[in-house]
């Protein structure tokens, strides 16, 4: 589940949580938790606000 979040970030940096449940089916929550997790392993960032922003994704190796 991590991995299919991560793609879709990757290849849509502006995509919202809602959006994104619905396009892999799973809650909301679950997706937030899910960017936690990516977060909390350092390999997403958000540049700008929730609203405007953007989700970046950092270089892994």
């Amino acid at each position: 589940m991590h991995r299919n979040v991560y793609e879709a970030l990757k290849y849509n940096p502006k995509i919202k949580a809602a959006t994104l449940a619905d396009n892999i089916g799973v809650s909301e929550r679950t997706i937030t938790r899910i960017i936690a997790d990516l977060k909390a392993l350092n390999l997403i960032g958000r540049k700008g606000g929730y609203r405007h922003g953007e989700w970046i994704i950092k270089n892994v190796e």
